[in-house]
């Protein structure tokens, strides 16, 4: 059919088939991009908005948390425990009246269990929760049953004259006032011996009873007592997750707590009921979702570990009954909607079991379209909440409805404007087949001679064209047609010097003539992994060309570093530069030339400061073994048709691989594939880890085959093991270079001990009584058979003693070649006197000595930043020390 068809109707097709193409590709392509674009942007929106919030929340539970182990050691409420806890004691011996007890269970039966029963949808008894003991039946008759204020949180004093009621009226208003300030539900102290609430900011039902022996012995405000029982550490808060609790109605409540110390004893626990109302302002944005940008559907929600709802969903907000009828549709218990009703609240009643939530239980930090909990097509960004004790979720999430609403109506728009250019392309199809009809046809009866071989051809047309007008379009044609070879020929020498910077010479000569992909095994080969760091303020100030030609120059002098101890470049990404040594060439001597080559790179960028910014710094790793080597082509493949099986799992020989090839030859990859050269195995990704953060300014890190082989020819102090996923722990040494490792670090610890000088007896005093009541083998060792007031009658020796050792150590940090001797013959002399040299828990109790010392100093200020400076030059000497007692145990 087509044949017959005149060259005037085929070109019509053509043109009109083209045109309606593109148009259609373009429109299609356009429209993707346009919604892939929104997308994203929609994404990105709700990552924001769902960081954002969760950083409020994260924020808000630390400072509560921090709140309540202020408040724990804060005197006044050391003071109410005290005083409250030995009146409360008093109070079991009073005599109960028989009209206290029978108001106490009408208030029981009146007030609270009527509401109660509402809730849960069961008969209550007043017997299973009125108090037993005298001292809880006298409190809650006279602050609860006999109160005529409006609420027991107004009662200062309950006017029956006990030393009780004079001390809580002395307190109480303080408790209020930081219930009000802080917004706790409520405040309690509590006996840490019987579990007695003494003392309940809101006087609810609980006050007054035993979380041990009480009604209330298996709540969550029993747990998280024992917990803090369990580990009553000063100052360590423990919290309970969001459960029932029967004297807030069974609303769903949470818990913070915390020891209270009075000196070393402990005298009680605070616990606080935790801010829900705060906490669903934080999320909601006190109900304010569409300025927050969040539109009419979207929502930012929690939830916990059971995947049960850990804040109020935005519909029962805004539309109870809405919620309460969806709520039905998802077919829960009828006690559980109840209970959602009457308590308006979603928190431990609305299960969200989606895919969102599961991965970001799971510790996921993603965007996805999902179903969720409605049925619901959502734009869903989640991730998992850093809250100590608390295994939470947070999502951000919009109907995906409404977050694609602009792109549907696009769609719309680009349907009609596709009509009317359908209708316009079709005339001008029509237009222009009927003018290029006759040029085309003699166009291509000479381009089929010259695709023939015929280079000499003879146009005869008619007089509607020039003849020589044509020749020199053709004459053009064959002039580019030689041109594109010649092209070809220079972008095949392009991709030849592409190949061998790329990977090794041998490796690209390798691919010219074998197949993908490549590969070989490794025997003993040595990675050097620099990784540049300090760079930060250049690349925020400087110009892109200015960066790039910093980078430029700064890779160039290591390349030829590199070349010099023949060293090859494999990898430079971002801030890391990669090296190997014994891959294209076996040299026996491979780990010592990378030790070298990285103590060069030191030795220049330290002592060249023209050629290099002020602020580099090198964290370099080295790491000798066996590896992989190959070439492999990602993107789009041709395959053999020969192939009956997958060979992905293939495995590669120890010098190649020996199988049919995956691909065709390297010339028969398509254009949108990728040649990548790639090293595996665990020497790479122990080299790739062993110095992320190295502590000290330009410091050398290695692994336990080159210590082994080069521990003559250097000092290795050795450092903390590498910690590295499904390999284990590796050990590491410093590369010991007499340069200024330590100068940043000897600033902050010179301001430390300038502030410790005028402190000096406090420091001493504390530094030596932690080693005689903590560390008394390791006392027992250094000071022999002294006791405690012997070493305090001996101070001013001892303070000297300790900070004559302080100042040689943080002096000598700054030239660490000067005190490299000295602290060598501190650990011979150690071994030579006692015999054996200090053992690793010595050391880090000497280390926990001082930074308690320090910190239990007044005027000091003992930062996280000074801290750590403090703990590299602890790691450093303690390294060189052991170092030294093994060679005198030798």
């Amino acid at each position: 059919m087509w044949n017959q068809l005149s060259i005037k109707s085929k070109l019509m097709v053509l043109v009109l088939g083209i045109s309606l193409g593109a148009l259609l590709t373009s429109g299609i392509l356009s429209w993707l991009q346009f919604r892939s674009a929104f997308q994203t942007q929609v994404f990105e929106r709700l990552n924001s908005i769902r960081a954002a919030k969760g950083k409020q929340l994260e924020f808000y539970l630390e400072t509560l948390s921090g709140h309540i182990a202020t408040l724990s050691d804060d005197r006044m409420v050391v003071s109410a425990m005290v005083e409250l806890n030995a009146a409360y004691r008093q109070l079991n011996n009073e005599a109960i009246a028989d009209n206290w007890l029978t108001d106490l269970e009408q208030y029981y039966t009146d007030d609270f269990l009527p509401d109660l029963a509402e809730n849960t949808q069961s008969t209550q008894l007043a017997s299973n929760y009125r108090p037993t003991t005298q001292a809880g039946q006298y409190l809650q008759y006279q602050y609860i049953a006999n109160n005529v204020s409006a609420t027991a949180v107004n009662t200062d004093d309950a006017g029956d004259g006990s030393d009780y009621s004079r001390i809580h009226a002395r307190y109480h208003p303080h408790f209020r006032h930081l219930t009000l300030e802080f917004g706790y539900t409520d405040l309690y102290l509590i006996n840490f011996t019987t579990g007695d609430i003494v003392y309940s900011t809101r006087k609810s039902v609980d006050y007054a009873t035993s979380i041990d022996r009480g009604p209330y012995r298996r709540s969550n405000l029993a747990d998280v007592v024992a917990a803090v029982r369990n580990d009553p550490g000063p100052g360590f808060v423990q919290v309970e997750d969001y459960r029932p609790y029967i004297p807030n109605y069974a609303a769903p409540t949470a818990f913070y707590a915390a020891p209270i110390y009075n000196g070393p004893h402990i005298v009680g626990i605070l616990a606080a009921q935790l801010p829900t109302d705060r906490i669903q302002s934080v999320l909601t944005g006190h109900q304010e979702w569409e300025q927050d940008g969040l539109g009419e559907t979207g929502q930012v929600y929690v939830v916990g570990a059971d995947v049960l709802m850990r804040s109020s969903d935005r519909t029962l907000l805004e539309e109870p009954d809405t919620y309460h009828n969806r709520l039905k549709r998802l077919g829960l218990a009828p006690q559980t909607l109840h209970l959602a009703q009457a308590l308006n609240t979603s928190i431990l009643l609305h299960p969200v079991d989606t895919t969102a939530t599961e991965a970001a239980l799971a510790g996921t930090i993603d965007t996805e379209i999902i179903t969720d909990y409605r049925g619901v097509p959502v734009l869903s960004s989640y991730a998992p909440l850093r809250l100590q004790g608390l295994r939470w979720a947070i999502l951000a999430e919009i109907d995906q409805t409404e977050a694609f609403g602009p792109v549907n109506t696009l769609q719309i728009y680009m349907s009609i404007l596709g009509v009317i250019l359908i209708l316009l392309i079709t005339w001008f199809s029509n237009f222009a087949a009927q003018s290029f009809a006759q040029p085309i046809q003699i166009l291509l009866d000479v381009a089929d001679r010259i695709r023939q071989g015929e280079r000499d051809v003879e146009i005869e047309i008619g007089s509607d064209l020039k003849s020589d007008q044509l020749e020199e379009s053709l004459k053009g044609v064959l002039q580019d047609l030689h041109a594109q070879e010649i092209l070809t020929a220079a972008k095949e020498a392009i991709n030849e010097t592409l190949r061998q910077n790329l990977m090794p010479k041998a490796m690209a000569k390798r691919l010219q003539q074998e197949p993908l992909p490549i590969a070989d095994s490794l025997q003993q080969i040595t990675i050097v992994v620099v990784r540049l760091s300090g760079l930060q303020d250049m690349i925020r100030t400087a110009a892109p060309g200015a960066i790039a030609e910093s980078m430029h120059h700064i890779i160039q002098i290591f390349d030829e570093k590199a070349k010099t101890y023949g060293l090859e470049t494999q990898l430079t990404i971002d801030n890391t530069y990669l090296a190997t040594c014994g891959i294209s060439q076996l040299v026996l001597d491979h780990q010592e030339r990378a030790v070298n080559f990285a103590l060069d790179l030191v030795r220049t960028v330290e002592a060249d400061t023209t050629e290099f910014p002020s602020t580099l710094d090198l964290q370099i790793g080295i790491h000798s073994g066996s590896a992989i080597a190959g070439v492999i082509c990602t993107g789009n493949q041709d395959r053999k048709a020969t192939h009956s099986k997958s060979v992905n799992n293939q495995v590669v020989n120890s010098q190649s691989v020996n199988s049919k090839p995956i691909y065709n030859h390297p010339a028969d990859v398509k254009t949108d594939s990728k040649l990548m050269y790639k090293l595996w195995g665990d020497t790479i990704t122990i080299a790739m880890e062993l110095n992320l953060q190295g502590g000290a300014s330009n410091s050398i890190l290695v692994t336990q085959p080159i210590r082994d082989r080069l521990q003559d020819q250097y000092l290795l102090v050795p450092t903390p093991f590498l910690h590295v996923k499904d390999i284990g722990a590796i050990g590491r040494w410093m590369v010991f270079t007499p340069t200024h490792q330590f100068e940043y670090h000897v600033d902050l610890l010179q301001t430390c001990l300038a502030q410790l000088l005028p402190q000096a007896p406090v420091t001493t005093k504390h530094f030596y009584t932690y080693l005689l009541d903590r560390e008394p083998e390791l006392a027992g060792i250094l000071l022999g058979p002294q006791c405690k007031q012997d070493i305090l009658d001996q101070i001013d020796h001892y303070q000297t003693s300790l900070f004559q050792l302080l100042q040689t150590v943080v002096t000598g940090l700054g030239t660490i070649d000067k005190l490299l001797p000295t602290v060598q013959r501190w650990g011979q002399e150690y071994t030579q006197h006692y015999g054996q040299p200090l053992e690793h828990q010595h050391y880090e109790a000497l280390y926990n000595a001082l930074i308690w010392a320090f910190d239990k100093t007044p005027g000091v200020d003992l930062s996280l930043e000074v801290t750590q400076a403090w703990h590299t030059g602890y790691l450093f000497l303690r390294g060189v020390m052991e170092e030294a007692t093994m060679g005198t145990i030798k």
